[in-house]
């Protein structure tokens, strides 16, 4: 399943056999890419992990895969909250909270809580009147005449019960700290629930419970074919003298757990304070990033968060604004004129017979490969014009009804493979019985299971037209602002030596022993002008190709021409 919606699917396997294959491990994930998120974790984790899944997804087709795996099903506040009448006001720092059009006196003390939207709910201890409460948690920060809903307590304690048991008997669960799923660029402030489980494991029965971060890095990941990284970090096995802690303190035991663990996922995961940081810090990378080193998957990730974090610690520099004030004047230069920083790398240059050989090449290869994609893609037209409309339907719903998701797009992938999954046989089954109407059982039987063998050809015929198509339509684009592209390459190169010049300033302060922990050398860098260039058009833009299904240094930027905007897409 995964490995057909996703084109590439890497695992950082560094790690893996550092897992213990006996003991208690909770695997803990951030959440992006909602029901993805645990079935890449199920298919590529070491251990069989029991996934905490919300009630509400026990049913359906998610509901049927989660009993499969032996999931463990939780209710959730939220899922049941129903919204309060009229608006509350409260203050930082105090214990009172006032409503207008509000009806207190019938909430139920101990067992219902306030949740002003937008924040974490609040427990009450009195209520005064109608429109007043006494707070038992103090707000953290202001709002006035705000919406608010009513959440009922929940009991957990067959779901903590049955985690424990799991756990005591060298169990494996999977746990996603964050709550629900999200399409932020950051982490959400993690859930309590996880440091309970693992700290109330070892203080009932005292087993030794590890914790092993799993970062679940998208690029296009709502998109059909988009690409994931799949990183486990290295386990940390929790102090037994935490445990003791607990016994004493759970509030310190517990925040002291859900830091580390904290830490432990910003080691697996790219994060930032918004997109646009992140955009430009993947556009730093690739200017920095001289044409002769080709980076692997796990490579490209991480000299990503490196520069994310040297960003963070040294923003307020000068000589950083600067620079960052440069990329981003580049950045927003290539996007009006509808250009990718691919475009602009300098490039050996072809002219005249050369050139239109190429164009005519790609163009014939483009048809046939689009002819050879048309079947395929008018029989699975019903899937993917269904599970689109319900996806981008499913998507605005969640968006509207959540308080910490950006777009939505965290929906998008799992509802697509679910409509997909349900629609699939029905369709193929009819295909065949039509078959069968006119040419008889076998031949139905063969078309059935062709039909799966076609929908696979398909898949690859049309990534190989999309490519050429889009190549060909970034040539011509190309040509027709070619003065631009030289000023722009002049821009560029002076932008790559200013990086290039703060890397080798501040990367010793960044690291210790900078020379050996860098990804890129010193000598990679002075040896760029010895790369092989890569084949272009007379408009100095660089026209990818691709040989024998693999990336090498010359095609690398193919990858960005493809419609699903696949990692250089998304990372660029």
């Amino acid at each position: 399943m995964t490995a057909t919606f996703f084109r590439t699917i890497t695992v950082d396997d560094y790690h893996l056999e550092e897992i213990p294959p006996d003991a208690a491990v909770v695997f803990v994930g951030n959440h992006q890419n909602q029901f993805m998120d645990a079935a890449l974790l199920l298919g590529h984790c070491p251990r069989s992990v029991g996934f905490l899944v919300a009630q509400k997804s026990m049913k359906g087709v998610i509901g049927f895969f989660a009993r499969l795996f032996n999931s463990i099903p939780v209710a959730r506040p939220q899922d049941t909250a129903k919204n309060g009448p009229g608006t509350i006001t409260f203050t930082q720092g105090s214990n009172v909270l006032t409503g207008v059009g509000t009806k207190f006196i019938t909430l139920n003390v101990g067992k219902q809580s306030i949740c002003p939207k937008g924040e974490d709910p609040i427990r009450v201890k009195e209520v005064v009147s109608d429109t007043e409460l006494i707070l038992l948690d103090i707000p953290k920060k202001s709002a006035q005449n705000v919406p608010y809903k009513i959440f009922d307590k929940m009991d957990q304690s067959q779901v903590y019960s049955e985690v424990w048991k799991r756990l005591e008997h060298g169990g494996s669960i999977g746990i996603f700290p964050e709550g629900g799923s999200h399409d932020r660029t950051e982490l959400l402030p993690l859930k309590a629930g996880v440091a309970l489980m693992a700290l109330g494991a070892m203080a009932k029965s005292g087993v030794s419970v590890y914790v092993v971060p799993c970062g679940l890095n998208y690029f296009s990941g709502h998109r059909f074919r988009g690409s994931v990284l799949l990183e486990f970090g290295r386990p940390y096995r929790i102090p037994e003298s935490l445990a003791e802690t607990y016994k004493k303190d759970q509030r310190k035991a517990c925040g002291e757990l859900l830091e580390t663990i904290k830490q432990l996922m910003e080691t697996v995961i790219i994060h930032a304070p918004d997109r646009e940081t992140l955009e430009l810090m993947q556009l730093v990378r690739k200017i920095y990033q001289p044409p002769n080193v080709q980076l692997t998957t796990e490579q490209y990730i991480s000299l990503n968060q490196r520069f994310l974090a040297g960003f963070q610690k040294y923003k307020d520099r000068p000589e950083i604004q600067l620079a960052y004030q440069e990329v981003l004047n580049y950045k927003n230069e290539l996007a009006n004129l509808g250009l990718k920083d691919n475009h602009i790398e300098d490039s050996h240059v072809i002219s005249g017979l050369g050139a239109l050989w190429l164009v005519s090449v790609r163009f014939v290869l483009c048809v046939v490969v689009l002819v050879l994609a048309l079947p395929g893609s008018i029989l699975n037209s019903p899937i993917m014009f269904t599970a689109r409309r319900l996806a981008l339907k499913h998507q605005k719903e969640a968006l509207a009804a959540s308080e910490v998701k950006v777009a939505g797009l965290d929906v998008v992938a799992s509802k697509k493979v679910t409509i997909s999954l349900v629609l699939t046989p029905p369709l193929y089954i009819s295909y065949a019985a039509a078959v069968g109407y006119y040419y008889g059982y076998k031949a139905a039987i063969a078309s059935f299971f062709g039909l799966f063998l076609l929908s696979g050809a398909t898949i690859r015929f049309a990534e190989e037209g999309l490519s050429m198509f889009r190549s060909l339509l970034a040539i011509f684009k190309v040509r027709w602002i070619g003065s631009k592209i030289t000023d722009l390459g002049n821009k560029r190169r002076k932008i790559q030596q200013t990086i290039r010049e703060l890397v080798a300033k501040m990367g010793p302060h960044f690291a210790e022993d900078f020379e050996d922990w860098r990804i890129i050398k010193e000598d990679q860098l002075k040896d760029e002008k010895s790369a092989k260039p890569k084949v272009t058009l007379s408009g100095r833009a660089s026209v990818p190709y691709k040989s024998n299904n693999s990336w090498d240094s010359e095609s690398i930027s193919d990858v960005e021409w493809r419609e699903i905007k696949d990692i250089q897409e998304f990372m660029s």
